[in-house]
């Protein structure tokens, strides 16, 4: 047997056999003698004692009760890429890295009210950032500062459906959740926090394409996209996407699909959860989206075609 789960650092999946980390448990199971992670919980259908499996995960052809179950198991299989703005700890999204910070746990910024403060400031100093505050700082008629970040109120709202939220994280995660919200408005604020001035950063990304279209970038550079759900630029990602579209660009035209290997200088960027089709006019010189409504998965858009070097094409 087992050791209770909650006296040790990493837990022991009773159902797939699996050591995870703590925070892929409920509360709940951790207190059982045999927990079981979030993945293997998913799917139960407690109304009819039983579970059904009516929804397949791609990627490992787990099955699950529900649309929702699904969406939530799929987030399990995202590469853990986007750090915390305080410590550099890696999480698999935007949402996770708020939690992480407005929980106050974070060495960058200790203390709840501290941290949640923090937050409120990067978002309310950033290019449109007031659209999405419920009561953003101004100044009133006799020259003081009214509004502001407030620790008993709603501080966050849905531009889209005009909810109100407490913590950054909470909007961001009904955003998430929320297509209407999530694609209908097409503005976003940057949930890329930050507390420094920007520096350039040099990203490895990857493009796909037909052969013929490689070779010719290679030859004479990126001609940008005119349309997609960020709007106009070039449009990179990680490798398996990269590739999952050459291949799929291949089967369509017949043509041997290209893989371009790229390094991108980006220093302002911004993060969003799903379309925006204003960060160019924001200032920002590339715009990084956790998912939009023609993929599941992360892609960015750099706007200007001369931040983009080609380190080598490959057949695929």
């Amino acid at each position: 047997t087992y050791p209770r789960a909650r006296t040790r650092l990493m837990v022991y999946c009773s159902d797939c056999g699996c050591d995870r980390a703590r925070r892929d448990f409920s509360t709940r199971q951790l207190k059982k003698e045999y927990p079981r992670c979030y993945d293997c919980t998913q799917g139960s259908d407690s109304s009819y004692g039983q579970e059904t499996f009516a929804f397949e995960c791609p990627e490992c052809s787990k099955r699950f009760a529900d649309a929702n179950s699904l969406a939530q198991h799929r987030h399990t299989h995202r590469a853990r890429s986007f750090p915390c703005p305080g410590c550099g700890e890696l999480y698999r999204g935007m949402t996770d890295a708020a939690m992480h910070f407005e929980s106050g746990s974070c060495n960058a910024c200790r203390g709840k009210d501290a941290a949640r403060r923090a937050a409120y400031d990067l978002v309310a100093n950033q290019p449109g950032g007031s659209r999405f505050l419920t009561n953003p700082r101004m100044l009133t008629y006799d020259g003081q500062v009214g509004g502001g970040y407030s620790d008993s109120g709603h501080n966050y709202k849905c531009h889209a459906c005009g909810k109100t939220f407490g913590q950054l994280s909470s909007f961001m995660q009904h955003t998430q959740n929320r297509p209407a919200c999530r694609d209908g408005q097409h503005v976003n604020a940057n949930l890329k926090l930050t507390h420094s001035t920007p520096q350039p950063e040099r990203l490895r990304f990857f493009h796909g394409t037909t052969w013929a279209k490689a070779c010719a970038i290679e030859q004479q550079g990126f001609v940008p996209s005119e349309s997609g759900c960020l709007g106009r630029g070039t449009y990179v990602a990680r490798q398996d996407k990269a590739r999952r579209f050459a291949e799929m660009r291949s089967v369509q035209t017949g043509e041997p699909g290209g893989l371009v290997e790229l390094l991108v200088t980006v220093r302002n960027p911004k993060y969003v959860l799903s379309n925006d089709y204003g960060w160019q006019g924001e200032g920002y010189d590339a715009c990084r989206a956790e998912e939009t409504t023609a993929s599941t998965n992360m892609e960015w858009c750099v706007r200007d075609a001369s931040a983009i070097e080609v380190v080598r094409i490959s057949y695929v």
